[in-house]
């Protein structure tokens, strides 16, 4: 898999991914904290030290908001 990363094909994938949840956040179908819940890198390095940091946001749950729950 490190290999495939050094090609660009991780990158390059999961760029595209990021920017199809930024666009969900724009359109409103995703609330800021939740897109901010999935890490990117370019680099799995980078990546693990987010993963060592991370300290996930206190959001409410629409459903349960909307239903009184």
């Amino acid at each position: 898999m490190a290999d495939q990363w050094s090609k660009g094909w991780g990158e390059a994938h999961y760029t595209c991914l990021a920017e199809h949840m930024d666009r969900m956040v724009n359109q409103g179908f995703l609330v800021p904290e939740h897109r901010r819940m999935v890490l990117t890198d370019s680099t799995p390095g980078g990546l693990l030290d987010q993963f060592e940091t991370y300290d996930p946001p206190q959001v409410d749950k629409w459903i349960e908001k909307k239903k009184g729950l």
